[in-house]
């Protein structure tokens, strides 16, 4: 929804008083400094179609630079701006992050921005647009720096043209003057806002998000030049230079809404395109451009939508009550909401509302506008084909059956978006806006240079499954952080994008030091001091070192056999009294099972027992352990399909004592 207010004079920018950070040359942290560049609503095609030259010239190893370039990446479903960035932010898709749409319905008490911790789902559910921090189930990549040790050598930046990211990304805190990134920044929305964050800059005048690119770049590139000082969480006294920084540029997806996706908006991309070779040019300028990399992607692409369809106006012509449900229009996508979830005959209801949506013989629904392409249910209907027509089966990939989803999920074809209302002539959100655009660029040779095609492309881009070289938003997280030598946020369902690096040469460029301090792993250098690989980490046999390791250098593995690698980690902790924490970064897709063996108990060898087994997991998780365990001996075995087709397996000793699990030194070595 555009919120309208007035062009903010340049004059206002020039009132802003210097940032302490401007009068010193800023303390570098040494090592990779890793940017994620979201150039929102980009359609990869259009690169293709040379609409961005310099980043053309980028994938093509021009400007010095190394790409891998993913022609096939996808956003998830919903294709909108907050589930997506969310995604890039949590490694987590809208099942686990807990924001499906740009706006969705939940259950309880709501100022239009927050989402209640108990619902009631015999109430009708109110609209929020979820970008109250509380709303965001999962870990973000700033809060996942904080938590794992070394957080002070670690320097975090969020700078979005989009205000409402900066809301959602700020974090759960009790002080409103520290947020989870150790800098935060965004237009503010009005001449009287108050957020601590946000700077009155120049906009294009019709909304808050036409903010220009440019703007955006220039405090990217004031907190290169000059550091950033912070909120007093990590550090204080300011002058340090980020070096993990995730980055929205709103003007491409604004314009695309204005006008759709024709002259206008490839203008805008070829603008945004400039500010990219500006920033390649300034790291050049300080000599950081061989350490940096980029992750340069969309959140989603964009359609013109000059024909509109009201989805409640052909459930009024199916004779369905208006009060017994509630649209949330996302675009090209709908998510449908019952008044009350626990009424005996919502199955009934459903099954019409799913009929009223692609209906083709009623007149009254056609003077509604076109049909649906297709409606999916939530949960298995027993009135309507039970589990086959659910989104879970139908669209696997999408991973979009959690509670906040819609009781139905429907979604219109190319060049029709839903009307509940939507003046705009270019929308998003449905399956055919998930062609976004991703690679990794950077100046170190220790990213590679390639192009990774696709082995057939969907209809509807609902075609992950089948190419696991491919990449989706949820990789950005578990694929930034270990270039810090961190693990992913803990509820990541993503994958490290080991196709865009050389294995051989990535630990250099983890540990490269800042200017003056000697040979690398020396003081302040990214990845800790160089302590032996797996001090403080479970990660077993995995050609790395563990990416959350306190003060653990990567280990330097033949590049063949971490091509072949499912995991990059995989780590098992104790947790509480008779608990343990299994948690891994993938490589692959493929979902992982674990099991747990116990090899002794007291005197006795049991001969490898297997006590539990966990299976088709994508994420970490916790297991609170079960009755009968005794102390003893034990290992957990981790296993997943790498992408050539052949098992990884990761092994992790144990130890039981007094009811409590710990890590042993490791036991099995790999070939």
């Amino acid at each position: 929804m555009l919120r309208f207010l007035s062009v903010v004079p340049v004059l206002a920018t020039l009132a802003v008083a210097a940032s302490p950070a401007a009068a010193q040359t800023p303390i570098d942290p040494g090592g990779a400094l890793v940017y994620a560049f979201v150039i929102d609503g980009l359609d990869g095609d259009r690169v293709d179609q040379g609409r961005a030259p310099f980043v053309s010239g980028l994938l093509a190893g021009q400007e010095s630079a190394r790409a891998t370039y993913f022609r096939e990446s996808r956003s998830i479903m919903v294709a909108e701006t907050n589930p997506n960035h969310a995604a890039m932010a949590t490694g987590a898709y809208a099942d686990a992050s807990g924001i499906p749409g740009n706006s969705f319905g939940v259950y309880g008490a709501t100022d239009g921005e927050s989402c209640p911790t108990v619902g009631d789902e015999r109430l009708p559910p109110a609209i929020t647009d979820g970008t109250d921090p509380g709303c965001l189930k999962a870990e973000t990549l700033f809060e996942a720096v904080q938590r794992q040790p070394g957080a002070d050598r670690n320097v975090t930046a969020g700078i979005f043209g989009k205000p409402k990211l900066a809301t959602l990304f700020a974090g759960r805190k009790v002080d409103p003057s520290r947020y989870d990134a150790d800098h935060l920044w965004t237009p503010c929305v009005s001449p009287s806002s108050e957020e601590p964050y946000c700077e009155q800059v120049p906009n294009r005048g019709f909304d808050e998000y036409s903010v220009l690119d440019s703007t955006v770049m220039d405090e990217v590139i004031e907190t290169v030049d000059a550091g950033v000082v912070g909120d007093g969480r990590t550090f204080d006294g300011g002058g340090r230079r980020p070096n993990l920084t995730l980055v929205n540029f709103p003007g491409v997806d604004s314009s695309g809404h204005a006008t759709g996706a024709n002259a206008e908006y490839d203008a805008a991309i070829g603008r945004v395109d400039e500010q990219i070779g500006r920033f390649v040019a300034n790291q050049k300028r300080l000599g950081l451009w061989e350490r940096t990399v980029m992750v340069l992607l969309s959140d989603h692409s964009m359609d013109t939508t000059l024909q509109k369809t009201a989805l409640a106006q052909r459930f009024t012509a199916a004779g369905i009550s208006s009060s017994s449900y509630e649209v949330v229009q996302n675009g090209s996508a709908a998510l449908v909401y019952l008044a009350d979830r626990t009424d005996m005959g919502r199955f009934a209801l459903l099954k019409r509302m799913r009929d009223a949506a692609g209906d083709r013989t009623n007149p009254l629904a056609q003077l509604a506008g076109p049909p649906a392409v297709e409606a999916t249910y939530r949960e298995s209907n027993p009135v309507d084909g039970g589990a086959a027509n659910t989104v879970a089966t139908r669209h696997p990939a999408w991973r979009l059956t959690g509670p906040r989803t819609g009781d139905l999920v429907v979604t219109v074809g190319a060049g029709i978006s839903f009307n509940e209302p939507n003046p705009l002539i270019g929308n998003h959100g449905g399956p055919q806006t998930r062609d976004n655009f991703l690679a990794v660029v950077g100046g170190s040779d220790a990213v590679n240079q390639r192009t990774l095609e696709s082995s057939g492309v969907d209809r509807l881009f609902d075609d992950t499954e089948r190419n696991p070289t491919q990449a989706e938003n949820v990789d950005v997280a578990p694929t930034v952080l270990p270039l810090l030598g961190l693990a992913a946020p803990a509820q990541n369902q993503g994958r490290f994008l080991a196709e865009a690096f050389r294995a051989d040469r990535l630990a250099a460029l983890q540990t490269t030091p800042p200017p003056g301090t000697g040979p690398a792993g020396g003081t302040g250098a990214a990845g800790g001091s160089g302590t032996a690989a797996g001090t403080g980490s479970a990660s077993v046999g995995t050609g790395t070192s563990a990416p959350g390791s306190a003060a653990a250098t990567p280990a330097r593995p033949p590049a063949a056999c971490t091509a072949s690698s499912g995991f990059v980690s995989a780590t098992a902790t104790g947790a509480g009294r008779g608990g343990l924490a299994f948690a891994f970064v993938r490589r692959s897709r493929a979902a992982v099972t674990v099991d747990l063996f116990q090899s002794s108990t007291g005197r006795e060898i049991l001969g490898n027992r297997r006590v539990a087994r966990f299976t088709g997991r994508t994420r970490g998780f916790r297991w609170a352990g079960r009755p009968g365990l005794t102390d003893g001996t034990y290992f957990a075995r981790l296993t997943i399909r790498a992408a050539d087709g052949r098992t990884d397996v990761a092994r992790v000793a144990l130890v039981r004592r007094g009811g409590r699990f710990a890590r042993r030194p490791a036991f099995y070595q790999r070939a």
